[in-house]
């Protein structure tokens, strides 16, 4: 059975929330052209890619420490 590359990838409903949230204020700010809305739109973005690194992070340290040399697991890798 091949996994589909969206459900390996699926993101928590927490980061899928802040990227609404960014892409709401994105338009605000094609809009508006507002300095302060754009400071907005770059705070966001930014807080946005560091819990996507974190979550990478994880999922990366969550899928070492399930590999096993009884297995066989940690070889294939």
């Amino acid at each position: 059975m091949k996994l589909s590359h969206k459900s390996q990838n699926q993101l928590p409903e927490e980061i899928l929330k802040e990227i609404r949230e960014k892409n709401q204020i994105r338009r605000l700010w094609q809009q508006t052209r507002d300095p302060q809305v754009k400071r907005l739109l770059n705070s966001k973005v930014k807080f946005i890619r560091s819990i996507l690194i974190t979550h990478k992070t994880d999922q990366w340290d969550t899928f070492v420490d399930s590999l096993n040399t009884k297995d066989g697991s940690i070889y294939k890798l």
